[in-house]
């Protein structure tokens, strides 16, 4: 299966819909706009897309960025240009949110954890009686 770029799917979706292309085409681009910022800003551990599935954080990944993101901090500790403020700022915001996921991966494993332990002792209980 060869993935299509969504310019394909503007014009046979205008006219199944009966509207203009240019409306077609802002709403899927802002759509996938939406879908890019959200994965890439690190909102939350997974993202859900309907009729594509759910993206979910791998805990390499996360720690991989983490320590990529932590080294231009250190090289931009004392910044000397506006420019440099800017972008430490913004790495600053971006590590932020990898921590903020880092800790919710973490809950999200306990819980599991604790869900499965659970089902386990519930399972023991029903095949000894």
């Amino acid at each position: 299966m060869i993935p299509k770029n969504h310019k394909h799917f503007i014009k046979p979706t205008a006219e199944k819909l009966d509207c203009k292309e240019q409306l077609v085409s802002d709403v899927i681009g802002f759509y996938y706009s939406a879908v890019r910022k959200s994965l890439s800003d690190v909102e939350s551990i997974n993202v859900k897309l309907d009729g594509l599935g759910t993206f979910k954080i791998k805990e390499k990944q996360l720690i991989k960025l983490k320590c990529q993101l932590g080294d231009h901090l250190e090289r931009l500790e004392n910044p000397e240009t506006f420019g440099q403020m800017k972008i430490k700022k913004e790495i600053q915001e971006k590590y932020d949110n990898l921590c903020k996921a880092s800790s919710l991966l973490v809950s999200e494993k306990v819980r599991k954890q604790t869900h499965k332990e659970k089902r386990n002792e519930k399972n023991q209980g029903d095949m000894e009686e």
